[in-house]
């Protein structure tokens, strides 16, 4: 991104969980959203958000910058967030919004998946 060159890991269990929860407002939008990314259509996620209060937002970006880091060296990585603070004070609100949603597609789009498959298997049988 930019300048900056950042690398996720995998939140653990209770965390997605959490995160899942946090999303769950907007759970119905969020895979459309993720796929218009594609297409850098940065206007489906901030509608998305929009649809979580201020605190799930904080949440759900504490979350997701507390599995990643930003090269500093070579073989030098250091956690973006620490303590909760940002350890750096040049992240833009791009690079935020970019990091937040390539973390909750690293860590969830497989529950993602599996959640519109058996919404659409429900809404079969239903119909």
């Amino acid at each position: 991104m930019g300048q900056n060159v950042y690398r996720t890991a995998k939140l653990d269990v209770f965390k997605q969980d959490k995160l899942v929860r946090r999303l769950a407002p907007m759970l119905v939008a969020l895979p459309g959203a993720l796929r218009s990314l594609k297409d850098e259509n940065f206007a489906a996620i901030a509608d998305v958000l929009q649809r979580l209060s201020d605190e799930d937002v904080r949440v759900v970006q504490e979350l997701c910058l507390g599995v990643v880091s930003r090269r500093q060296a070579e073989t030098l990585w250091v956690p973006v967030m620490s303590n909760g603070g940002l350890m750096f004070d040049d992240v833009t609100l791009l690079e935020l919004y970019t990091i937040v949603v390539n973390v909750v597609r690293e860590n969830l789009a497989g529950f993602f998946a599996v959640i519109a498959q058996k919404g659409s298997e429900f809404a079969k049988q239903a119909g």
